[in-house]
């Protein structure tokens, strides 16, 4: 039988905030989707990385940690990549991120990366009598996130992209009216009444990934990253 083993670690909870990014923007508007701009004023991300090689294992079973890059220092590559990141998406910087990775630690076999978008969105202060909207101060929104993912491994002197995904999580909808719960089941356990006519409330996440790995990163806007 074939003795196969992974040896991995990695880091959650990495926060990463960068303010006048070059803003996404030349987005065609579709059916699905309104959205056709994102000014990247307050780009905020949490990372989680995770790397892997069988350089790691005199860790795991001597405790020989030469080969070891420490979590700590796993943070600060990546708030500082992000100083230096020149694209306008999570999926470019996570991307990025990866193959610096890659570039840096050349015994590192593999990496997964995830980038949950930390979001915020304009205020409105007065202005005489009418609400303006303000460019200097943001709130963090509570609503609906981004989320991308990637994994990269390392093939010949290169890299190859073996998974990136992307998503839109914990959207939020209640339907008012026209929502019916009728023909269930009634037996001596029931006690709900039958309803044609009730509120709906949904949690929501929508996953996609693109038909080429370039298309996430936001560089033909048209093809809607």
């Amino acid at each position: 039988m074939e003795n196969k083993r992974t040896m991995s670690y990695g880091k959650g909870n990495v926060f990463a905030y960068r303010t006048f990014m070059e803003p996404l923007s030349g987005l065609q508007p579709i059916p699905e989707s309104a959205f056709t701009v994102r000014d990247n004023t307050v780009f905020g991300i949490n990372v989680t990385v995770e790397v892997g090689g069988n350089a790691f294992l005199s860790s795991f079973t001597e405790g020989d940690n030469q080969m070891v890059v420490a979590t700590d220092s796993m943070k600060n590559f990546i708030q500082r990549h992000l100083a230096t990141f020149s694209g306008r998406t999570i999926e470019g910087f996570i991307r990025y991120v990866g193959e610096a990775f890659l570039t840096t630690y050349s015994h590192i076999d593999w990496v997964k990366l995830t980038g949950e978008a930390v979001p915020f969105e304009n205020t409105t202060y007065a202005n005489g009598e009418e609400p303006s909207t303000s460019t200097l101060v943001y709130k963090h929104s509570r609503n609906e996130r981004n989320e991308a993912s990637i994994e990269l491994v390392r093939e010949g002197n290169g890299w190859r992209i073996n998974r990136q995904n992307s998503a839109l999580l914990d959207l939020q909808l209640v339907k008012v009216k026209d929502n019916s719960f009728v023909g269930f089941i009634r037996d001596q356990y029931t006690t709900l009444p039958e309803d044609s006519n009730r509120p709906l409330f949904i949690y929501l996440n929508i996953g996609w990934s693109y038909e080429t790995d370039d298309d996430a990163l936001g560089e033909e806007p048209p093809r809607r990253p």
